[in-house]
């Protein structure tokens, strides 16, 4: 028998390993055993003919994969290839009577070991297609790798987390890997107990992401999450759901207790349901304003006032000084609305604000009008240009102010 498998630092064959390890209840690729790769086998043929399996793999290795050819039809043919090919593979690691095997093609890409294949992508996510030799080393068709990398990327969607018609795998050290992994295979199993044959999709997996985090506050700067996606008209790869400052965020919503946690998570699962606003932490990871994502145009809030603030402070870097003068502000604003007998009226007036002399214009009528009836005016007019009627940031006050008043409004 051929050395054993081990981890590699290539995040598509360590992402199959760790699914191996967890469909075999191990903890190292290196006591994966020939019963544990059968075993893992066993439950790619079963899902190999499921339609909604076979489409989730044209995103992964591109219609061009052994199960998905079009030159081969129907599917039973694909299949019967598939099982073929893979057993091919095996006979490359577990015996020397091996068909279809590259001789003297140099070492393994991923691993270092003696190289048996030749592959694109369409048998290895996101490494070229054949055409393009400038995908390759020495400027020659395909990469050489070996059968235990070529396999263990086969158990690549057993590992991975499906979101928004990408993928998304985590690099990160093994243990925390297998952990992911592991969590993610219990979701796909729960799917497949359910007759779902698809790779696991979360309801939301950005949650579920920060929420793994949280068991790794001093590990986050080793752990990184990655979304792609490999079809044939294109294929793409980018860093997913970086930043300590949502980390940060999340964990100081979570201490706030279980009512504001819940109202966190009730408010996500609202947002995403949307499929306009469903870059909600790709938002959050970039450092931009949400807020507008909370107000529900022309009939109310999402979440909690706590909770807003919260981002204010944590991820736009606002001012507890500059916060309090908002809600001052909102506070006269919801005054003046009631001064004039219609809160709903005043508050979808500065929700259909375009432009920041609009804005302007509905703040002097609102000062003018509590000035008059002995109100005192919106606030000092120094603090006003400084903390509310700011040229590039008024869009996020505004909506910060129609938060607050539909807060206040109780909708």
């Amino acid at each position: 028998m051929r050395s054993t498998f081990k981890e590699t630092g290539n995040i598509f064959v360590d992402t199959g390993l760790a699914a191996l390890c967890v469909l075999s209840g191990k903890e190292r690729p290196e006591e994966l055993t020939k019963q544990d790769i059968d075993k893992g086998i066993r439950l790619l043929e079963i899902l190999a003919d499921k339609e909604d399996w076979r489409k989730d793999l044209g995103r992964i290795y591109t219609l061009n994969c052994k199960l998905l050819n079009p030159s081969q039809r129907p599917v039973a043919k694909n299949v019967e290839i598939f099982k073929r090919w893979i057993e091919n593979i095996c006979l490359s690691i577990y015996s020397e009577d091996m068909v279809d095997r590259d001789n003297n093609i140099g070492l393994c890409n991923i691993c270092g070991s003696e190289a048996e294949f030749r592959v694109y992508r369409e048998v290895l996510p996101l490494i070229g297609a054949g055409k393009f030799l400038n995908f390759f080393s020495f400027f020659e068709w395909g990469l050489p790798i070996c059968g235990k990398c070529l396999l263990a990327v086969q158990f690549l969607p057993l590992g991975i987390a499906k979101f928004g018609g990408r993928f998304v795998a985590i690099s990160a050290p093994w243990e925390i890997r297998l952990r992911f992994v592991d969590m993610v295979y219990k979701q796909f199993n729960m799917q497949f107990l359910g007759k779902m044959y698809t790779v696991a999709e979360f309801r939301s997996i950005e949650q579920t992401i920060y929420d793994f985090l949280r068991e790794y506050n001093d590990e986050t700067d080793n752990i990184h999450f990655y979304r792609f996606i490999n079809m044939g008209t294109g294929q793409s790869i980018d860093e997913y759901l970086t930043g300590s400052k949502v980390s940060r965020f999340l964990d100081r919503i979570y201490d706030m207790g279980y009512v504001v946690e819940q109202e966190w998570r009730k408010a996500v699962e609202t947002i995403l349901a949307d499929k306009k606003k469903r870059d909600l932490f790709g938002r959050m990871c970039g450092g931009y304003s949400i807020v507008n994502y909370f107000i529900v145009r022309k009939k109310g809030i999402i979440g909690t006032w706590k909770i807003i603030e919260t981002y204010q402070q944590e991820i736009r870097g606002m001012e507890r000084e500059q916060l309090d003068k908002i809600i001052e502000i909102a506070e006269k604003i919801f005054e003046y609305g009631k001064m004039k007998g219609n809160v709903p009226k005043i508050i979808r007036e500065f929700e259909g604000v375009r432009n920041i002399s609009g804005f302007r214009t509905k703040l002097t009528r609102a000062h003018e009008y509590l000035s008059k009836h002995g109100s005192g005016g919106l606030m000092d007019l120094l603090d006003l240009k400084k903390y509310i009627l700011d040229e590039k940031g008024w869009k996020e006050i505004r909506d910060l102010i129609v938060y607050k008043l539909y807060e206040l409004n109780g909708v």
